[in-house]
């Protein structure tokens, strides 16, 4: 059927409270921004067995602010802090998410520009056709600041969905699977992973409708009963 059923979903945007890290107040501190937003949403749509869900995390920049203040830091000093290369790889907030919880389940680190939102899902949907049971999807990208975003402006967010191919008593919406509707990218000036607030927002207001992302278009629809 090419769809996937939506049991909870969790935004954070700039200036949001963040309520429900999972991460011991030392590794708190060390995390960026984006990583705690994403372990947030991560933590609030988690109603399952931990230990054994896996997860697909979607950032189109990931730690890049982190992985500027490495190059900073090689560049003037000649050496590298190993806390702050652990922080700056692309998986980061999978592995913080593991050793909180224990997790065994694989994870999966997306990166897609503006499509990531669109290959989260799809990466998802293969696991669950392959594997069944349910999986959480979060994306997010830091806010743009600094050399590295040029012109472009737009503030951190993070969305995070707990997804099953089966209808539960628990659905909110139903996600049907992106389609591919151009060839060439948009690169808008928004945060690349924009396009998950859309959705966030339309299933906790049971708005149907179609959503755009990057080169991809996906409906949804809220499940009525």
């Amino acid at each position: 059927m090419n769809t996937m059923f939506v049991d909870s979903v969790a935004l954070r945007q700039s200036g949001d409270a963040l309520i429900g890290i999972p991460l011991a107040l030392r590794a708190r501190g060390r995390a960026s921004v984006l990583c705690k937003m994403i372990l947030d949403v991560v933590h609030e749509v988690a109603h399952v067995d931990r230990v054994h869900t896996p997860l697909v995390i979607g950032s189109a920049l990931g730690e890049m602010e982190t992985t500027h203040a490495l190059l900073e830091q090689i560049f003037s000093e000649d050496s590298a802090s190993p806390l702050r290369f652990q922080n700056s790889v692309h998986n980061t907030a999978c592995g913080l998410w593991s050793m909180a919880c224990g997790q065994t389940a694989p994870s999966m680190a997306i990166a897609a520009g503006h499509d990531t939102l669109a290959m989260a899902l799809l990466e998802a949907y293969g696991y669950l056709y392959e594997y069944g049971g349910k999986i959480l999807v979060a994306v997010g990208d830091e806010a743009a600041s600094g050399v590295l975003y040029g012109a472009n402006t737009w503030d951190a967010m993070a969305a995070g969905f707990l997804v099953t191919l089966e209808k539960t008593d628990k659905c909110m919406a139903t996600i049907h699977m992106p389609q591919r509707v151009r060839d060439e990218d948009h690169a808008p000036n928004e945060n690349p992973c924009a396009a998950a607030v859309d959705l966030a927002l339309r299933i906790r207001e049971h708005r149907s409708g179609d959503i755009h992302i990057g080169r991809w278009r996906m409906r949804v629809e809220f499940c009525d009963g």
